[in-house]
């Protein structure tokens, strides 16, 4: 396909006089979860943090000496005091992307990518006409768009150590223990006796310990629970009309939710 690389069995489903081949591109094979990201006192560029996803995920240098994704030179400008949540790395990279103003997509060398599309584009790349369309179109009215309404997330860490999780868990030797607990930092855990604990590593929201002990114990994590402020910035377009509201944890101050809700707006104006 001109627009990109995509991935089928080659089986096709065949009803009647319609035959459906499905296809998915990389980006959908990227369901493990994302654990990594921490909370943050100093930004990180969205650049830093689409390539810390990317890695974690396990891409390697190809034939060519490149690792196949490319991140736009852009997101280098934009940076974020925010957490990713613990999901998909797939989800992950899409909240990037919207947080950056791009668009995520495979090219056609199999590339993951985070870029702005091309600013010109053939008509025959994109075109639905009756040639490949297999449903009638069905119109649809769409409100004038009034503002959009950009959420600006400000995290705030509590100033009480509490206690984020609390489990029962069997040990036989040696092991490793992944623990997940809502957003947090300054996260310790005290072994209770009987258990070493030969390291340990905590991250926002999940931390891996690696404990020998034998029997049955309770561990407890403790930590500083953050708490995330939302304000709103509006966007006015027109007195009356449909309210769009942009919601994404990485939009942490005034100045990107400014910037993002008139390129949401400027998109939206385009609809018909």
């Amino acid at each position: 396909i001109t627009t990109g690389e995509y991935l089928t069995s080659g089986k096709a489903k065949i009803s009647k006089n319609l035959a459906t081949i499905e296809s998915i591109d990389q980006i959908q094979f990227m369901n493990d979860t994302y654990k990594k990201d921490v909370f943050r006192t100093s930004a990180i560029t969205l650049y830093q943090l689409a390539e810390n996803v990317l890695l974690d995920f396990g891409w390697v240098v190809n034939e060519q000496g490149e690792y196949p994704f490319e991140i736009d030179e852009s997101l280098k400008n934009i940076k974020t005091l925010g957490t990713l949540p613990m999901t998909k790395h797939s989800e992950c990279l899409q909240i990037i992307a919207s947080a950056g103003g791009v668009t995520l997509f495979v090219d056609d060398r199999g590339y993951i990518c985070l870029k702005p599309l091309p600013n010109e584009v053939a008509d025959e790349d994109y075109i639905i006409d009756f040639n490949n369309s297999v449903t009638p179109p069905e119109p649809e009215e769409i409100e004038p768009l009034s503002q959009v309404d950009v959420s600006v997330h400000r995290y705030l860490r509590k100033a009480d150590t509490i206690e984020l999780h609390k489990g029962e868990y069997v040990l036989e030797g040696r092991t490793t223990l992944q623990i997940e607990y809502r957003l947090s930092s300054n996260q310790s855990v005290t072994p209770p006796s009987g258990v070493t604990i030969n390291s340990s590593v905590f991250y926002g929201h999940y931390c891996e310990l690696d404990v020998t002990g034998t029997g049955t114990f309770e561990i407890i994590v403790t930590g500083r629970e953050i708490e995330d402020n939302i304000s709103i910035v509006t966007i006015p377009n027109q007195e009356s009309g449909e309210i769009a509201p942009f919601d994404n944890p990485l939009i942490t101050d005034n100045v990107r939710a400014k910037a993002i809700g008139t390129i949401v707006k400027d998109y939206l104006k385009q609809r018909i």
